[in-house]
């Protein structure tokens, strides 16, 4: 639900469905690292609790791949990547708070100090 939300505020540029898209080969980036942070889902939520981690340092994602699953007051739900590349930093917070950065996704040596300072 949140993933299809990101994604029709993003938007991937492409109307195919993320299940019908070919699998990935090459996850070079041709932009500096982004970040993927925790999405607002209500005016009333501040933060969420990591339940668990779905990728690691090092992952190569893509677009729609399972970021996390996170735990509010009201609800449970897995936050989906908009971006690809691969996972240069994950949080070691298990309460984050809203638009705060939960991962770096880039090419494999960015610099992600100045995303990391913020």
């Amino acid at each position: 639900m949140i993933g299809k939300l990101l994604k029709s505020i993003f938007g991937t540029g492409d109307d195919t469905k993320i299940e019908e898209r070919p699998k990935r080969t090459n996850y070079h980036r041709n932009e500096p690292p982004s970040t993927i942070i925790m999405p607002r889902i209500s005016d009333d939520i501040t933060s969420g609790k990591i339940v668990e981690w779905k990728i690691k340092v090092g992952d190569k994602i893509d677009v729609g791949s399972i970021v996390a699953e996170v735990d509010t007051n009201k609800a449970t739900f897995e936050i989906e990547s908009y971006e690809f590349g691969t996972v240069l930093h994950i949080t070691n917070k298990k309460e984050i708070d809203i638009d705060e950065i939960i991962c770096i996704i880039g090419n494999p040596g960015d610099d992600i100090s100045p995303l990391l300072n913020d």
